[in-house]
């Protein structure tokens, strides 16, 4: 009965006709809206809303559950002037207090403002805000309408039904609208571009970020989605509800910002993203180990077989440096291998050009999916050499070492020792002891702030890690942290484990 009863209502379910054109559609879309002449003679927009930010690059698992950021927001968005004016507060697993930013984006560069000081935003800030400037979901159709490239790509089933999909290009970017066949407004919205702006997602290559509406409400004549949810590459990413839209406000409190800090800033634009690369001549930390300090830490270790690089973090092109810094220091050595010792995105990032090498990738066990889906990702704007490989050879596959235990790596004085660390923060982690040297790296776990420690739990469990394994440590340096007697990070553990 119950079976037939289905089979009846979907026979009294009229079928929806896809065969329309993409302006048709688009067109449909902005009647539903309010009319296109309404749409288009919006000036501007003021956003109040609360949200979240999810933050998967630094949870402790790749699967989830991730820590989670709270977000206050007032935005003003100027589609006639090319503005946009953002007043943030955020609190989380980050934050202890409720923290304000300013972000203000002019046609030609983003500026940053805190304590009535203003200085050059964000390269990344002032991409998203363009797009928002065109794609948000009050300009989105009209985006569309207008661009010449605009066509129809067929249906794709979301949220139940059979949406039709309309596609266009922006500025680089890969537009795809799903608009429900029902009520013909947009449904969810999928962007693919690069994201060199953004050290979290630049390994990732042609990143997927897409962007779910709904709640659709009636604001001064315009129907508007208050609550949207967006996911990159699959992954959460943030959720937003708009408790208040005002149009076309008001005078907005836009900033005044003078001439030098406006050339700074359009300078920043114009640079671009900026090319990562091994700082200075590095610090021999003992005979055949020498350590590059920067945002990340890199470390070449030559051993009998060959170099091993510790860390391939940030991007390709740090790795490439890095293969370079090698053959330099310890000409006619081969590469042997490369160590990444953590899940933490920015710690694999460079990984697929040691792959292209052919060169053995020692990570943990835990960390395989992640690094798999890292060789895997599309990297078609702009290939890489693991890009490049793949595609001139489709059994190619990388060298991957899992690290379930302890695992060595060469022989003699400069012979590796690969630990799991296996602690609540650090499970995902591993550490690298030279025997030889009494010298420890310690992954994530060692990260100086003046003169004292970023989470002193990590200190815990490094030192809890070292007395299970029975180490002597002498001195222990780090991907943030630079060589270290291991006495000041004992009694940093020990202080931060005493009642307060």
């Amino acid at each position: 009965m119950r079976a037939l009863s289905g089979a009846l209502v979907a026979c009294l379910v009229p079928a929806v006709a896809h065969a329309d054109s993409a302006g048709t559609l688009v067109e449909r879309g902005l009647a539903a809206m309010g009319g296109v002449e309404r749409v288009r003679a919006l000036r501007g927009i003021k956003i109040e809303g609360i949200g979240h930010a999810y933050h998967p690059e630094q949870s402790e698992r790749p699967e989830g559950p991730y820590l989670i950021e709270y977000d206050e927001v007032v935005a003003w968005r100027d589609l006639a002037g090319g503005r946009v004016l953002t007043q943030h507060r955020s609190r989380g697993a980050f934050l202890a207090e409720w923290t304000a930013s300013t972000t203000y984006t002019t046609p030609t560069a983003t500026f940053r403002i805190a304590d009535a000081k203003v200085t050059p935003g964000a390269l990344a800030a002032f991409e998203d805000d363009r797009e928002s400037l065109a794609l948000a979901p009050e300009r989105v159709l009209l985006t569309a309408l207008d661009a010449k490239d605009l066509r129809a790509g067929g249906t794709e089933l979301a949220e139940g039904l059979d949406q039709d999909v309309v596609a266009f290009g922006w500025r680089g970017r890969d537009v795809r609208l799903l608009l429900n066949p029902y009520t013909h407004l947009p449904t969810l919205m999928e962007v693919v571009r690069e994201r060199p702006d953004n050290v979290f997602l630049a390994p990732w290559g042609d990143v997927r970020a897409r962007t779910s509406w709904g709640n659709w409400q009636i604001v001064s004549g315009l129907r508007l989605p208050l609550s949207s949810w967006r996911t990159i590459n699959g992954l959460p990413d943030a959720d937003f509800t708009i408790t208040r839209a005002t149009l076309d406000p008001g005078d907005a409190p836009w900033p005044k910002v003078d001439a030098a800090a406006i050339a700074a800033a359009e300078q920043r634009v114009r640079n671009g993203p900026q090319p990562v690369a091994l700082s200075g001549p590095g610090q021999e930390l003992a005979e055949g180990i020498r350590f590059y300090a920067g945002r990340w830490n890199t470390t070449l270790v030559r051993q009998e077989a060959g170099v091993v690089v510790l860390e391939a973090p940030l991007a390709n092109e740090l790795s490439e440096a890095a293969i370079v810094e090698a053959g330099k220091v310890f000409p006619g050595a081969p590469l042997a291998a490369v160590v990444s010792t953590s899940d933490a995105w920015p710690h694999i990032a460079g990984l697929r050009a040691y792959a292209a090498r052919k060169l053995p990738l020692y990570v943990f066990a835990l960390t395989v999916p992640l690094v798999r889906r890292l060789l895997d990702a599309p990297h078609a704007t702009r290939p890489d050499a693991w890009e490049q490989r793949r595609r001139d050879d489709s059994r190619a596959a990388a060298d991957i070492r899992p690290v379930a235990g302890k695992t060595a790596i060469g022989t003699g004085p400069n012979r590796i020792e690969l630990y799991p660390l296996r602690g609540e923060g650090s499970e995902r982690m591993v550490m690298a002891y030279f025997p030889g040297r009494k010298l420890l790296y310690a992954s994530d776990l060692v990260q100086p702030q003046g003169d004292e420690f970023f989470n002193p739990v990590y200190l815990t469990e490094l030192v809890a890690a070292v007395a299970r394994e029975k180490l002597a440590v002498d001195t222990v340096f780090a991907m943030h942290a630079g060589p270290t007697p291991w006495t000041k990070v004992v009694a940093a553990a020990a202080k931060a484990s005493r009642p307060q």
